[in-house]
Order: structure tokens, then C-alpha cells, then sequence
């Protein structure tokens, strides 16, 4: 009789350094055979690693910007000025367009409607309200502003601004009109439709030396920011008369932009001694970035989707050869561009739904489909510098 030795369990065998249970008797050799296995010595194996399993990498679809207009229209007449104006989109998806001393209304699908009046004024900004779909602001060479309702083909209402318009902007979510004038001040008009009145009331004069370029408004309608001929932005909080902040620039400023999704943010593009594109802090007044372009920056816009925004070129060096340029932002760097014919400029570019309508010098209105789909950023109205 086989003792029993302390420390040895009689019906366990021992277990070898592999860890491995081996099957050998013809019962176990008969069963693999059974079951369609072919080597019996490996069943219950363990193993020191379990095999990973491999999932094949799902990357996500490539975003594809087509570098060619979605459409092309002719523009005859259109004026090849950096100070005007010219394309306003409305809310309910038409087109403003100023060619020389009249304005067309544009939509797809229909032929353009010319708004019949009898000036023979060069027009030098053209702006849709963003609150009321049909009415629209028009601005002339000399001084004179007509607000029109192009569904009643007529005007509503007209003044004369004897310094010169240099620039308009509907305030968003009022019947207020921000008009920067060719001597630097900052106009506040208000119109009445009830009453068909178009007063003025409050003024900022001399915040600018020279001609105001470009008025903007922020996305809530608490802030606005100007432009000037004399190389100066300037930021205003609506119920201050002084400018909060100011920034120098090396050029004319009229390309201003502020982010839909982050309200303490401006972008601002210089012209030709400039040639760069700024993203400002309007709550502390810091300068958040500064990109070299090498071009003559004519608007910007931010994306209302995604963390974009896109800019157009007039004069550029040599070397530049992209006339409409895409950015990621915070990065700042460029994730697509586009030519346009050679020698040509772009005037100015203008947003609604992702579809982007831009002017040029060669008398040529083209649309791109940057943006589209519900993506959303996050809306973020807090005075965090990004």
C-alpha cells in the first residue's frame, strides 16, 4: 500500500510547470475524435494571455469640400470695390445683390426680381434685417439710406446721413440699424414699421479718425465692434458710449466676425499693409491669435456649426494663390482653400444654412457648400479665453 506523504494529495496530480491537463486514455482520444478536435493534449489548456481580439478600426468618413462652386452667377456691373458691400442674405433664404445703381433679389428656383427705383447713385452697401424677412437697407455713394420692403415695392422709409455711409449692420434681434459714416462715428437708427419712422437714437462721434469700413454686431446683441480706414478696431458694450477695448492694426479694417458660439469672440482681417487675420477677446481685450494670410483679408465668417471660420482674399502676394480659405479654430491652421480665375479677387462672402455666396472681381457671384448637416458646437457664453 502506497503511505501517504505529508504535503501530497493523493488524487491530484501534480501540476507541471506549463499548466497543462493532459487527456491521454482512449476514452478521452475517441471523444476528441467525436467532437472534431485533432489535438487532445491541448483541451483545457491555460494560457498566459488570452488571445486579444482584433476589431477592424472603423475610421470616421472624410469631410470632402468640393473646391468648385455649387453654382456661378453672372454679375454685370458689379462694382470691384474693397469699402462696398454688395450681397445681404435675408432670413428666408434670398439674395440681395448690388449691381452698380440698382439691386436684385435673388432666390433659387426663380428668376431675380430687380427692385425698380429711380436713383442713379452707385450703391455701396446693401443689408438685410435679421429679424424681418423682406425688409432690407440700401445705402448709396451719397449719404442717402432707403429701408425697403421688396414685397410692397416700395420704400418704407428714407434719411440722409450727411457724413457718408461707410458701413450698416442689423442689431440681431431688433429694428436697429448700426451705421459707421465716412467721417468715423457710430449712428444708432431705429425703424418703426407701425408708424413708418426711422430715428435716430444715440450717437458716438469720433470714434474712428477716418472712415468706418465695417459694423458688426455679437449674436446676443450686447456688444458691437467697428472697423476703420485707419487701421483701428474698436468694441463697444451696448449701453456704453465709450469703446471697451480698441486693437491697432497695420491696414484698413473692414472684415469683422463675431463667433456665434462664443460670444467673446471677434475675428478681424486687415487689408493690404495688414495681411492677417486676428481672433480677439472682447471681455478681457487680449489677442488670442494672429495668422499671416499674404493677402488683403475682404470678410470672415464664422462657422454656425463647427469651430470654423473662413476667410477671402483681394490682393494677395505672389505666392498666395488661394482666394477663399477654410480654418479650424482654436488650431488656426487651414483645412481647405480654393482659386479663383487668375489675376481676380474675391469682394466679399456671405453665410446662410452652410452655403456661402462670394463676390468677385471678375463680375462673378459663386456659391460653395462649406457647411451643412445639425452638427452643432457647444455654445459656450462664458468669459473663458479660448
Amino acid at each position: 500500500m502506497q503511505r501517504r506523504t505529508k504535503h501530497t494529495d493523493r488524487f491530484i496530480p501534480t501540476v507541471s510547470p506549463t499548466r497543462k491537463l493532459y487527456l491521454s486514455s482512449p476514452l478521452d482520444t475517441l471523444l476528441c475524435a467525436a467532437i472534431g478536435i485533432d489535438k487532445p493534449s491541448t483541451i483545457l489548456t491555460y494560457r498566459n494571455k488570452l488571445a486579444r481580439t482584433e476589431r477592424p478600426i472603423q475610421s470616421k468618413p472624410l469631410r470632402c469640400i468640393h473646391p468648385e462652386p455649387v453654382r456661378v452667377l453672372d454679375a454685370p456691373n458689379l462694382q470691384d470695390d474693397f469699402y462696398s458691400s454688395l450681397l445681404s442674405w435675408s432670413i428666408a433664404g434670398e439674395l440681395a445683390v448690388a449691381l452698380e445703381d440698382q439691386v436684385y433679389i435673388w432666390h433659387s428656383g426663380r428668376s431675380a426680381k430687380l427692385i425698380q427705383e429711380c436713383f442713379s447713385e452707385i450703391v455701396s452697401w446693401v443689408a438685410f434685417s435679421k429679424t424681418r424677412q423682406s425688409v432690407l437697407a440700401i445705402a448709396r455713394v451719397s449719404g442717402l439710406l432707403q429701408i425697403w420692403d421688396h414685397m410692397l415695392y416700395s420704400p418704407l422709409v428714407q434719411v440722409t446721413v450727411p457724413q457718408g455711409i461707410g458701413a450698416l449692420a442689423w442689431k440681431p434681434d431688433s429694428d436697429t440699424l448700426l451705421i459707421g459714416t465716412c467721417s468715423g462715428d457710430l449712428l444708432l437708427y431705429h425703424l418703426n414699421l407701425d408708424l413708418k419712422t426711422f430715428t435716430l437714437s444715440s450717437q458716438i462721434l469720433h470714434c474712428h479718425s477716418q472712415q468706418i469700413c465695417g459694423v458688426e454686431w455679437s449674436c446676443d446683441g450686447l456688444q458691437y465692434a467697428a472697423g476703420g480706414n485707419d487701421s483701428l478696431v474698436t468694441c463697444f458694450d451696448l449701453a456704453s458710449f465709450q469703446a471697451k477695448y480698441s486693437w491697432i492694426h497695420e491696414a484698413a479694417v473692414k472684415a469683422l466676425s463675431f463667433s456665434p458660439w462664443q460670444k467673446s469672440l471677434l475675428a478681424t482681417g486687415g487689408g493690404s499693409s495688414d495681411k492677417s487675420i486676428r481672433v480677439l477677446h472682447t471681455f478681457t481685450g487680449q489677442l488670442l491669435y494672429k495668422v499671416s494670410v499674404d493677402a488683403q483679408v475682404t470678410s470672415l465668417l464664422w462657422s454656425p456649426c463647427r469651430k470654423e471660420l473662413l476667410a477671402t482674399y483681394g490682393y494677395a502676394l505672389s505666392q498666395k494663390t488661394s482666394r477663399i480659405e477654410l480654418f479650424a479654430y482654436p488650431q488656426m491652421n487651414p483645412i481647405w482653400s480654393t482659386s479663383i480665375q487668375t489675376g481676380h479677387r474675391t469682394l466679399g462672402a456671405v453665410e446662410s444654412e452652410g452655403l456661402v455666396a462670394v463676390s468677385s472681381s471678375d463680375e462673378m457671384i459663386r456659391f460653395y457648400r462649406i457647411w451643412e448637416g445639425k452638427r452643432k458646437p457647444k455654445v459656450e457664453w462664458t468669459c473663458e479665453i479660448r
